[in-house]
């Protein structure tokens, strides 16, 4: 995506918005910063109670949850100009 592309915005209920790339068929959601650090490790804490059944399909749906959150995480917080959370 170039940088002169605009999104537009579809809903800018806090915390829930929802825009659209001029590029892509659906709309994305924004998830804030702070929503994002919190979520992870709760991603975290149920791969910790789950880690007695690592075979089971809940301990993979967790980890590909917690995988994703840190992916998104990591793009979150190495941007230029990110906030330290």
């Amino acid at each position: 995506m170039a940088e002169s592309d605009v999104a537009k915005v579809l809903s800018a209920q806090s915390n829930i918005a929802v825009f659209q790339l001029p590029t892509r068929n659906y709309p994305g959601s924004v998830v804030q910063g702070d929503s994002l650090y919190s979520l992870f490790p709760d991603a975290i804490d149920l791969l910790e109670e789950l880690k007695s059944q690592p075979d089971s399909e809940a301990f993979h749906a967790a980890y590909s949850i917690a995988e994703r959150l840190e992916d998104q995480l990591r793009h979150y917080c190495n941007r230029p100009g990110s906030p330290h959370l």
